[in-house]
């Protein structure tokens, strides 16, 4: 498939407010996975608190040989992506011992996703305030400082978040956004993937169906599945706020970390109340719990939130990770580099040294004052020993 540089798609943004196409529907809707009638999974949200979500509508002034590239002209065999070469599965060992399964994109499906990514999927205004995963000018330590202050904190966790996104949600969302029925048939296409190709576990909801036909899902790895992630959660994401503030509660949520914090007097009942109905709410969309992780934290105990600490007295590094780093600077100034690098199991030192930089320049948004000195010894050690680096 040949693409311009802007990969058939026409710059620009038509940003608009559009009615929810779901709403009044008159049809049977499909079955939820505990039997009871839903719209395509999409969570029910009382109108009083539910925001229109901002259209997509730019997305319809895409080329034909883009569309064309999933669904080809009646009479042609197969569209440019093959189905079963668009995408291979890589397998990552995570620290607990199990298993993450990524799916890489080809070549030429990977460069039409971050193309639609950089010109359509990159406004922070298309989805809510309390998403700060995979957004342009959000990060991890701002979603940790909305709970710097917390004396209580529910934490959830999601499994297998990615994966359990459909293509059913995704089309609804993109109908709800003002997207055109063929070309938002093509792009579920194309920022989905087959479950009859995947060689890793996925939730039942992807087995095979009475005739026989499998939903396509999210995969772990795309360019867009973050992105596309969020717009999906969007209403999710307005009923926690709304519930959250009904509570005098914090929210907010990093991919599939979902935390509440209080600020004021709060107790145990109350709390596991809370999270039952927040748990329960996902289920009901279509959304797994990691019950292992989820937990609730009461005042006085430590509190960790995506790798910093939050409670009084604020946002901080965790004493480990300090004394971790400290521990490493003083290794490097003593036996240089190569010797370090040898005993702690690094490829070579510029793996270290990638290692530690990348730490303390993300601890520079959390403790400045600590970050910068170690960050500044870390470079000079690493021009004097090894020649260059660019802090």
């Amino acid at each position: 498939m040949e693409l311009d540089s802007t990969c058939g798609l026409k710059a620009g943004l038509t940003v608009s407010l559009r009615a929810d196409p779901l709403k009044g529907h008159k049809g049977r809707l499909p079955r939820g996975p505990t039997g009871e009638r839903m719209a395509f999974r999409r969570l029910r949200v009382e109108t009083a608190f539910q925001r229109e979500p901002l259209a997509l509508a730019g997305l319809n002034n895409l080329e034909k040989k883009v569309i064309d590239a999933a669904f080809p002209p009646r009479g042609n065999s197969a569209g440019t992506f093959d189905e079963s070469h668009s995408y291979k599965t890589q397998t990552i060992i995570k620290r607990d011992g199990s298993k993450r399964f990524l799916s890489v994109p080809s070549e030429k499906l990977r460069e039409f996703q971050r193309k639609l990514l950089t010109n359509f999927f990159k406004s922070p205004e298309l989805l809510h305030a309390a998403a700060f995963a995979y957004v342009p000018g959000r990060s991890a330590v701002q979603c940790a400082r909305v709970h710097s202050a917390a004396r209580w904190l529910i934490k959830i966790d999601l499994e297998d978040f990615f994966h359990s996104i459909d293509d059913r949600q995704l089309n609804v969302e993109f109908r709800r956004r003002g997207v055109e029925e063929r070309t938002r048939e093509a792009l579920v296409f194309l920022v989905t993937r087959s479950a009859e190709h995947f060689d890793g576990p996925l939730p039942k909801k992807y087995s095979p169906n009475w005739l026989g036909r499998r939903h396509r899902f999210l995969p772990q790895g795309s360019a867009t599945s973050g992105f596309l992630s969020n717009l999906v959660f969007y209403d999710m994401d307005c009923a926690f706020d709304q519930k959250a503030k009904e509570l005098s509660l914090s929210y907010s949520r990093y991919a599939d970390d979902l935390i509440f914090s209080s600020m004021q007097d709060f107790s145990r009942e109350l709390a596991e109340k809370a999270m039952r109905e927040l748990v329960r709410t996902l289920e009901k969309n279509g959304f797994r719990v990691n019950r292992t992780k989820t937990r609730i934290i009461p005042p006085g105990a430590r509190k960790q939130v995506l790798g910093v600490l939050v409670g009084t007295p604020g946002i901080r590094l965790p004493k480990p990770a300090r004394q971790r780093i400290d521990t490493h600077l003083w290794a490097i100034r003593k036996y240089g580099f190569t010797s370090h690098c040898e005993k702690v199991g690094f490829r070579n030192e510029y793996s270290l040294l990638s290692s530690l930089h990348g730490y303390l320049v993300w601890a520079l948004s959390v403790d400045h004052d600590w970050a910068r000195p170690r960050l500044d010894e870390l470079v000079f050690l690493a021009e004097e020993q090894l020649g260059t680096i660019k802090a």
